[in-house]
C-alpha cells in the first residue's frame, strides 16, 4: 500500500509479524506512563496557578489581586513571573528540541533520551523541593529541556535511499515515492506551521481546562455546589473538588481519546488516513462549538468527549 509508515531500515531485522511480544507490551506501557505523568503535569501547573495554598507562598501579590472583587479575571492573574513559570517549559522544550537531532547524531539515541530523562528528573525534583520563584522557573525549564531531547528523539525521521543505520523510521512503502534528500520544501514548511498550530491549540486546551475548574465565573455556573465548597475554610484543598461531575467535566476527554485511539486504525484501512483525519477534525472543530455554547454539564460532557474522540482518531494515525 502506498503511503507512509514504520519499515525495518535494516533488511536483516528480525520480523516478528505484527505479533504482540513481551518488548512491544513493556514500550507501550512506558509510553503510556510518560504521557499520563505528561498530561498530569500539564493539568496540575494550569490548577495549581490559582490555588491559594501556591499563590500565598510564591505569588502573593497576584493573590492579593484575586481578592480584588472589581478586578477583572484574567488582570488578577496578570504577572510576568506567574506567566514565566508556566511559559518557561513550553519555551525551552522548543528550543532543545531545535538541537537534539544535532546532539542525537553524536551522542545517540539511547544517550540522548537518558539525557532528558535525567533533565526531566532533576525539574521534577527542584520543583518540588522549591522554596521560592527562582526554584520553580528552573525547575520547569529543566523540564521542558528533558521534554524537547525525549520527544523529538522518539521519532526519528530517515531517509529511504542511503540509509545503513539499523533501527526503525518514517519511510516510504512505495518505491516510486520521490525522495527530497531532506530538503525543505513549501509542503514540509505548510506541514510543520499546520501541527505547531494543532499542538499549541491542544497545549492551551489542557491548560485551560485545569485553570477554569477553579474559576469563580465558572464554577457558578456549572457547579454551584463546588464553588460552596471552596467556601469551607477547613475542607482540605483537594476535598474542596471532590465532585463526580467534574471529575467527569476533566477526565471524559482522555477517556474518549483512549477509546477512539484504539479502534482508529481498523477505520483508518476502511476510509483511508485522509478520511479519518477529516473525520476526527470534524468531531474535534463540533466538540469545541459544543463547549464554547454550553449551557449545562452535559453539553460540557458531551464537547469534551468529542473533543477527545477527535484527537484519538487524528494523533494515532499521524504517526502511522
Amino acid at each position: 500500500m502506498a503511503g507512509g509508515g514504520f519499515v525495518a531500515a535494516d533488511p536483516s531485522s528480525r520480523d516478528y509479524g505484527g505479533r504482540v511480544t513481551f518488548s512491544v507490551v513493556m514500550t507501550c506501557l512506558m509510553a503510556a506512563s510518560c504521557g499520563v505523568i505528561y498530561g498530569y503535569d500539564n493539568g496540575i501547573s494550569g490548577g495549581v496557578t490559582q490555588m491559594e495554598s501556591f499563590l500565598s507562598i510564591f505569588f502573593p501579590e497576584v493573590l492579593s489581586k484575586t481578592k480584588n472583587a472589581n478586578s477583572n479575571i484574567y488582570c488578577k492573574y496578570d504577572n510576568q513571573w506567574l506567566t514565566t513559570f508556566t511559559s518557561s517549559l513550553y519555551i525551552t522544550a522548543a528550543l532543545s528540541s531545535l538541537v537534539a537531532s544535532r546532539v542525537t547524531r553524536r551522542v545517540g539515541r539511547q544517550g540522548i533520551m537518558l539525557l532528558g530523562s535525567a533533565l526531566f528528573l532533576a525539574g521534577s525534583i527542584i520543583n518540588g523541593g522549591a522554596v521560592n520563584v527562582a526554584m520553580l522557573v528552573i525547575g520547569r525549564m529543566l523540564l521542558g529541556f528533558g521534554i524537547g531531547f525525549t520527544f523529538q528523539s522518539a521519532f526519528p525521521v530517515r531517509r529511504r535511499f542511503g540509509t545503513g543505520m539499523a533501527g526503525g523510521g518514517f519511510l516510504a512503502a512505495d518505491s516510486s515515492a520521490q525522495d527530497y534528500g531532506g530538503r525543505v520544501t513549501f509542503s514540509v514548511v505548510m506541514t510543520c506551521l499546520m501541527a505547531a498550530s494543532c499542538g499549541v491549540i491542544y497545549g492551551y486546551d489542557n491548560g485551560i481546562s485545569g485553570g477554569v475548574t477553579q474559576m469563580e465565573s465558572f464554577l457558578s455556573l456549572f457547579f454551584p455546589e463546588v464553588l460552596c465548597g471552596t467556601k469551607d475554610a477547613n475542607r482540605n484543598i483537594y476535598c474542596k473538588y471532590d465532585n463526580q461531575w467534574l471529575t467527569a467535566f476533566t477526565s471524559s476527554f482522555f477517556l474518549a481519546a483512549a477509546v477512539s485511539s484504539l479502534v482508529a486504525s481498523r477505520i483508518t484501512k476502511r476510509v483511508g488516513r485522509q478520511g479519518i483525519m477529516l473525520f476526527g477534525s470534524a468531531l474535534f472543530l463540533a466538540g469545541s462549538i459544543i463547549n464554547l455554547a454550553a449551557i449545562n454539564i452535559s453539553m460540557l460532557i458531551i464537547g469534551r468527549m468529542l473533543l477527545g474522540f477527535g484527537i484519538g482518531f487524528t494523533f494515532q494515525v499521524t504517526w502511522r
